[in-house]
């Protein structure tokens, strides 16, 4: 792990995806740099957070304030158990 990624997380979007799922959050913290980790919120009902704990792992992704609006549509407004979101990207 890049320990330098530390040093881009602010207070913004994030794409948080496990497996096939994937949401947009906006509240990551890092807790620790030497052993990194990090804390993420996820809503409890959401589909993403039955997938990530059922996977144990997951990838966070800082979004850019350039992003192509889409991306925000597809992991900020419909559900992964509905929807593949990764089909068009």
């Amino acid at each position: 792990m890049d320990k330098k990624i530390f040093r881009d997380i602010s207070y913004g979007m994030y794409v948080v995806t496990s497996k096939d799922s994937g949401c947009i959050i906006n509240t990551l913290t890092q807790v620790t740099s030497e052993n990194p980790v990090i804390t993420i919120s996820l809503n409890k009902e959401n589909y993403t957070n039955e997938v990530i704990k059922k996977e144990n792992s997951f990838v966070v992704s800082i979004i850019s304030e350039n992003i192509d609006k889409n991306v925000i549509s597809i992991f900020g407004f419909q559900s992964s158990k509905n929807v593949d979101k990764f089909k068009d990207l």
